[in-house]
């Protein structure tokens, strides 16, 4: 593949990685979120006295408690993903790399081929 090629897969690559990087982020803002809800409606619970304020935090807590759960997978997942798109992209650049080396040995051997004529 051409030097072009792998530089288009490593932009490409960058933009797939910020985006997941953002996702994960977003993920584990919503872990805070539903922990605060947890650690307030627990407090709330304790100085309750109505059974059904109660019921009506617990009830909270639970939804929160989903929510959290389901942020972890999501979190897990694009940490997975990540991964695999940061080893892709290490593999690109070290494919790149050889790609430009090649092109310039072979710019190399050109130019030194052309000059030897222009002796000659």
């Amino acid at each position: 593949m051409s030097v072009n090629t792998y530089q288009q897969k490593e932009k490409s690559l960058l933009n797939e990685i910020a985006r997941l990087e953002k996702y994960l982020a977003n993920e584990q803002k919503n872990i805070a979120t539903s922990e605060k809800k947890i650690a307030s409606n627990q407090s709330s619970i304790a100085r309750s006295k109505s059974a059904s304020i109660i019921r009506t935090k617990q009830r909270t807590i639970e939804t929160e408690t989903r929510k959290l759960v389901q942020s972890k997978k999501k979190i897990a997942d694009y940490s997975s993903k990540l991964a695999r798109k940061k080893k892709e992209l290490g593999d690109n650049q070290i494919k790149l790399t050889k790609a430009t080396q090649a092109e310039n040995d072979k710019f190399q051997k050109e130019l030194q081929s052309s000059y030897e004529e222009q002796l000659e």
